[in-house]
This record gives C-alpha cells, structure tokens and sequence, in this order.
C-alpha cells in the first residue's frame, strides 16, 4: 500500500503524474515556440467570397527520413515563384519533348484559376523532383531544396497520386516513373508503371471518346466521363498521357523481358498529333493504331492474319496512285491494296510511339516465342516470324513521310535533329539488331544452325549498330538536352552488338571498331547532360550502361575464349539503387561458347547493300522479297517442307540480301522543320 500524506490527500504518485503532465505540456510548448521561429513562407488563402487574402505558415525545414511514414503525409512548401517558375521552364526545356503531355499554354491558364491550380500541385512537385539538377544553383534553389527533401517530396507525390483516380496523377506519375529509370532506378519504376497501365484503363484512356457510343450495357465506372464534351486541346493531352504511359509499359517489357500490360484487347486509340497544331489548337483526327493480341501473336500464327498497322481513317486512293505522288499526305495500308492513310497530321511523337511498338513486338512475338529446336515444324514457324517481322520493319522505313525525306535546302536551314524523330529511327535500327542477332550469332546447340543466312544477318546488325552511333554522336553535338531512357538503351544494345561481332569476326586481339568508342562516349556525354548541375549523381542509367560495356570489353580482352550471349540484354545490369548496383559480368555469360558461323564476308571489309530511300512504295527487290515472304508462309497454311535444305535458298536470295533495312544519318529525315517554340512531338 502506497503511504498516505498526513493530510488525508491523494497518494504522492499522482502528484507525480500531475508534474509528468505539466512538465510535457512545457516541452509541447516550447516546441511550438521553436517551430515559430522557423522559416517561414506566404501563401494564398481564399475566402469563401473568392477574395485573396495573405496568412503567414511557419514550417520546420527539418530533413525527413524518406523511409517514414511523415515522409509521405508531410508536405513541403512551394518555393518562391521566381525559384518555381525556372523550375517550371527547365521541365518544359528538358523533359517535355521526351514525354510530350501537357500543353504549356493550358497549363500556365489553370494555374492561373484557383481551383485549377489545386489540382495541378501533384504536377508541379512532380515537375520540380525531375527539374531541380537542371536549375543552376546560383539560382537560389539550392537553399530551399535538399537531397532529403526531394526524396520527401518524391514519397509524397507516389502517395497522393495513388489514393485517387485523375489525370493529373497520371502526369505527376508518368514524370516520376520516367526520372527515376534515368536515374538507374528503374526498380522503384517498375511497380508504378504497372500501377500506371491499370489505371488509364480505369479512366477510359484507352479508348477515344467517340468509341463511348459502343458501350457494353454494363458500364464501367468512369465510362460517362468519356460521353462529356471536352475541349479538343484537353482531348489531345488526355490522349497523349495514355501514349506515354504506352511508351514506359513497352520499355519495362522490352528491358526486363517481362509481358507487356496493354494489349490489343484494351487499346482502341489514335495516333498523337504533330505537336504543332496541338500547340496551335487547330482541330484534326488522327489515324487508328492498332496494337496486336498477345494470344493471337504466338508463333505458328501468321501476322497477317493480325489486325492491320492502322484503322479508322483508310481512305480510297485510284488504283494507279502512290504514296509518292500523294506528297506528304498518304502512306500505303498494310490493310491491302487500294487503301491508303492520311499521315499528314501525325508528328515525331507519333513516329517514336511506332517505332517503339516496333521493338516491343521484335521482343514479345519473337525472342520471348518459345520453340523446339528438335521440331521441325516449330523452327519453321520461328523463322517464318522472323521474316514477317523483317518484312515489317522494312515496310515502317520505307513508308516514312516524303515531308521528313532528305531535303538539302532545308537541312541548309535547320541544323536541329529532332529528339522524337531521332530516337524513333535509332529504335528502328536498335529493332534490327536485336531481330537478326540470334540469326547472325546462332547457339552451337542449334543443330540447323548452318543452315541460317548468318553472315548476311551479322553484316546487318555490324551496319545497323555503326549507324546508330553516328546518329547518337551527331544527335549529342546539335543538342543540350537530357536524353531519353530508350535512347541510351539503344546505344547499349548497339554497343554490345559490335563487341559480340568483333568476337565472332575478328582476330581474338583485335579492338572492337571506333564506333564502339564513340557509344561509349555518347553513354558519357548521355549521363552527364542527364545529371544536370548535380555533381552527385554520376550513376543514371546511362553510366551504367557504359560500365558495363567497358567491362565486358575488358573480359573479352583478357579471356580468349570469352563470349557474349546476344540474349542476356536484359540481365546484364542492375536496375537498383547505385548502392546496389555495381556488379562484374556476371558468371552465366562468362566463358559462354557459340558456334562461330561459317564466314563468307566480313563486315568491316565490305559494307552492306544500301539503297536510298526508294521512290516508288515498293522497290524490286522488295517486291521479290514479298513475294518470297508469302511463298515462305506455306507451311503455316498446310503444307509441309520435307527437310531444312531450302532455308539457305530462301534466306541468302538477292530479295532477302539487298533490301535496305536500316536508317542512316545520311538519309536526313531527323528534323521535322517546324520552328515553334516546343515543338518537339
């Protein structure tokens, strides 16, 4: 028993805990007196009247550990407006022709109107985590911003952007995802993006808005929302926001090797527009891309039985008219002859979303196919994709707009290269490479492997792989901008290839060719323009790239029996933190044996047949390889080959060898000519 005061009072304990509690208040108290004589910051607060009146809010600038859960309910201030709106014009600058989806002028009104502005906040902290490195520090905005804090911030924008559905979540989102893959953090993207890929199906962006009328009788939540009238601008942006989250849902598959998440069963949606008229409000409909199925697109199904490059907007031409006298306006259905599409009003953004796609279908409907090399039947299925896929490669380069065809007079004019446009082509030839590299560098265990065109393969891959390093290193001198993810990684992939062919096709101590050198440098210049004004970040997804073509570089030097497996792309790198990313070649590629192919001529001593970009839709050569594409097609239709001896006669034809397949600098069709101020997309 506790003693009792001689007063007959309470125990001496709870005078104790009355002094406890008065002694906490205190410290509440002076806390609250700390936090006062903090830095402070105005803002505006509205009244129920609309009126603008000012009220000081002190915040404690304390760093927040970014793995707490304050960090995601704690909200740091807007900087001051002159701090806040150069943040705002480095995202236009530097992130916004990579991923075209706010319309600046737009924007700039909403932010203007109160309630607009409210909605906008998850937009401009998202804007300022991917902006802050590209604003000097001179600029003041070192003093507001910490590492910490942007962290902090990052955490935030991730937290408010999943607790509801919006467009403007979409945008903070897609910026968040796409900084932190160039920063060499693509783990912490992965999880959004497959968030981000759900989502615009729940808002209906995967549909136009004219396809509302086709509604199932069950309605899905957000389907009315696509029935209102909305202006063509805001339209075009919501549309724009769907192909960019198209884009980083094609670049996860296409990196990891992992399923693409937006499939023909979801997607009925138009091309974006030329950027230009997007910024100038001038009102007009694209054509229909169409996305192939998953399910439909296995081997041994043949893609012309898959929906059509284009839909919706086929036009009738007159049997004896072109593509090329047409201008600029019509390219040749694939949907079949007699049918044409107005290309006129798709820009470069629409180009890279192609070209893109391209690539995902490369790696989906034909290095992710699984077949038995024992079967017959199924080694015929996997090479009759692999010349339906060349087929169509051939088919995207060939039909490229006559506005964006070599013209002198304009090149005289216009030295830019457009970013869109030139990632687009460098993608197509980085397409190239990663179809013809398991026909130009088969396993030894492929037991018809002798049978493949391997040198003509091996010499379009080399082509392809020199052309994409002069691209990149004239790209680098005509521009100050930061570069796309999948620029660099079509610089690794191109890299890499000239490395695995010096292993196959050189002397064992011969260096790999200049152009690999200047890749490397191109990855260099990449991850510098990437990082900005902070010194801190040496480790984007570019610099690892280049570190782990130096050191394979320096294995296949030191190892004479050392090999690239041109399929491990995909698992190379470390995709985390740079705390945990560096790592050596890894064990499974070293010492990797493949059959060298027997050589006829060697890349390096004679180049590939090129041709220019041809007048006429179709060459003669092409024709012929149409033609012997169909023939090629029989045992899919029925018929059956009674043994592997005809693939030599089918592959190593003149139809097959000369078509000219790749992009190169001296083609000029890089710069869209359009002089507006953001006019890239």
């Amino acid at each position: 028993m506790p003693a009792m005061p001689e007063d007959g009072g309470r125990p001496s304990s709870s005078t104790d805990a009355k002094g406890s509690v008065l002694s906490m208040l205190l410290q509440e108290l002076q806390q609250v007196k700390d936090l006062q004589n903090t830095s402070s910051y105005e803002q505006e607060d509205h009244g129920e009247d609309g009126s603008r009146t000012r009220k000081r809010t002190r915040v404690q600038y304390e760093e927040p550990s970014p793995t707490t859960a304050e960090a995601t309910s704690t909200v740091l201030p807007l900087p001051p407006p002159h701090v806040l709106e150069a943040l705002i014009e480095a995202y236009f600058n530097n992130f916004s022709p990579w991923i075209p989806m706010i319309h600046r002028a737009r924007f700039d009104k909403r932010r203007a109107d109160v309630q607009e502005n409210e909605k906008l906040l998850v937009v401009l902290r998202a804007m300022m985590v991917a902006a802050m490195r590209h604003v000097p520090r001179d600029n003041a905005v070192g003093q507001y911003w910490t590492q910490q804090q942007l962290e902090a911030t990052r955490s935030w924008v991730i937290s408010t952007a999943m607790s509801s559905l919006s467009i403007e979540n979409l945008q903070a989102l897609t910026i968040i995802a796409f900084n932190d893959i160039g920063n060499g953090e693509a783990m912490r993207a992965w999880s959004i993006i497959g968030s981000l890929t759900r989502t615009v199906e729940y808002l209906q962006l995967t549909v136009e808005r004219e396809d509302a009328d086709r509604a199932p009788l069950s309605k899905s939540l957000f389907s009315r929302s696509q029935q209102v009238e909305r202006p063509w601008v805001e339209d075009e942006e919501r549309r724009r926001v769907f192909w960019n989250i198209f884009n980083l849902d094609r670049f996860c598959s296409i990196t990891m090797g992992w399923n693409t998440s937006l499939t023909n069963n979801d997607i009925r949606r138009r091309l974006p527009c030329d950027i230009s008229l997007w910024w100038q409000d001038e009102f007009i409909k694209t054509p229909y891309y169409n996305i192939w199925d998953k399910s439909e697109g296995r081997i041994g199904n043949p893609i012309s039985l898959l929906p059509s490059t284009y839909g919706g907007m086929a036009q009738s031409i007159s049997p004896g008219e072109s593509a090329t006298t047409s201008g600029e306006n019509i390219t040749l259905s694939p949907a079949g002859a007699g049918m044409a599409i107005n290309m006129s009003t798709v820009g470069a953004f629409a180009y890279s979303v192609e070209a893109t796609e391209s690539l995902s279908q490369v790696t989906t409907y034909f290095l992710q196919q699984k077949f038995d090399i024992r079967d017959q039947r199924e080694i015929e299925s996997w090479l009759v994709r692999f010349k339906e896929l060349d087929l169509r490669l051939i088919h995207w380069k060939m039909f490229l707009p006559q506005k964006w065809k070599p013209d002198m007079a304009r090149q005289a004019v216009h030295t830019s290269m457009d970013p869109n446009l030139t990632l687009a082509h460098i993608t197509h030839n980085t397409s190239i490479i990663l179809l013809h590299q398991p026909i130009a560098f088969p396993p030894k265990e492929w037991s018809f492997r002798g049978r493949l065109p391997s040198t003509s393969s091996a010499e379009t891959c080399y082509a392809a792989a020199i052309e994409v390093a002069s691209i990149t290193a004239n790209y680098l001198r005509t521009s100050s901008l930061p570069v796309a993810n999948q620029f660099a990684f079509c610089c690794f992939i191109s890299a890499r290839l000239l490395l695995i062919h010096c292993k196959y096709y050189r002397a064992a101590a011969e260096d790999p060719p200049p152009e690999f050198n200047s890749l490397l440098e191109s990855l260099d210049e990449i991850s510098r323009s990437w990082a900005g004004f902070d010194e801190t970040k040496e480790y984007t997804l570019a610099a690892k790239y280049a570190e782990r073509l130096r050191a394979l570089q320096k294995k296949a030097s030191q190892v004479t029996h050392f090999q690239i497996d041109p399929s491990d792309y995909t698992v190379e790198i470390s995709h985390d933190s740079p705390s945990q990313a560096r790592s050596e070649p890894s064990p499974a590629t070293a010492g990797q044996s493949f059959q060298r192919p027997e050589m006829r001529t060697s890349p390096a001593e004679t180049s590939p047949s090129k041709t220019t970009v041809p007048e006429a839709p179709i060459s003669h050569s092409a024709q012929m390889y149409f033609d012997t594409n169909r023939a090629f097609q029989a045992p899919n239709q029925g018929a059956e080959m009674q043994d592997m001896s005809s693939i030599s006669q089918l592959f190593l034809d003149q139809s097959f060898v000369d078509v000219d397949r790749i992009i190169s600098l001296d083609d000029g069709i890089f710069d869209t000519g359009y002089d507006g101020s953001f006019s890239y997309g």
